[in-house]
């Protein structure tokens, strides 16, 4: 058993590295975890649930002050060590951990082309705002059907194949009676955060800084 243990340990601690090193990668590019990887790790939560019940056998057959371990306990412990070295053999991955993420940031059908001078005008200035770090926020304003949301959809696509400037184009519609927490949990899936509804609000300003902060590492660099 304390084989078991010690083998289950590592394959857990291979998992914690490829985890952190995906939500890394997840958090700074428009990259998923492979389907497989997924699976891994799913493998990797299941045979370590297993591992915990046969502990909790082997302290039950210790409680009862056998002799010797029944012959079925045994033989499952020594089959699930195959299976977590197997695991562990399998961890390392050789077409990578990611692939490429086409729901980070999507392009937006724009029906209607930018023709008059005055939307062209308007689309390049404000691209300009976007590209000066100056300008930490920009408001379009005006009557209705002047054409700002067809404006926005060109910038939108346009940030799209700007990979180099920005790491997440975000398309997030509102209407005049939306919720703050709504909104917010529309980002958080964009930005792959994975908030729990029974999470507290704490916890969650935690996990959108720890996000931001690195997002902003990443830009300055």
């Amino acid at each position: 058993m304390e084989t078991l243990k010690r083998k289950t340990e590592q394959l857990n601690g291979r998992n914690n590295d490829i985890n952190e090193e995906v939500n890394y990668a997840e958090q700074r590019s428009r990259k998923r975890r492979r389907v497989e990887v997924k699976l891994w790790q799913e493998d990797v939560q299941r045979i370590t649930d297993d591992v915990q019940t046969l502990e909790r056998q082997e302290l039950e057959v210790r409680g009862l002050k056998k002799a010797r371990k029944p012959a079925e306990l045994g033989k499952r412990v020594v089959e699930t060590i195959k299976e977590v070295e197997k695991l562990h053999e399998n961890g390392g991955f050789c077409n990578g951990l990611l692939i490429d993420d086409p729901t980070c940031g999507h392009a937006i059908p724009a029906a209607e082309s930018l023709v008059e001078t005055t939307s062209v005008r308007n689309r390049e200035k404000i691209w300009n705002f976007l590209m000066d770090d100056a300008v930490k926020k920009i408001g379009v304003r005006g009557k209705g059907g002047v054409g700002k949301t067809t404006i926005m959809k060109h910038i939108n696509n346009q940030l799209l194949v700007e990979t180099c400037t920005f790491n997440d184009v975000i398309w997030v519609t509102l209407s005049k009676a939306f919720k703050i927490k709504n909104l917010q949990r529309q980002i958080a899936k964009k930005l792959n955060l994975g908030l729990s509804d029974y999470e507290d609000k704490l916890r969650q300003r935690s996990k959108y800084i720890t996000c931001f902060s690195k997002k902003r590492g990443m830009c300055s660099s």
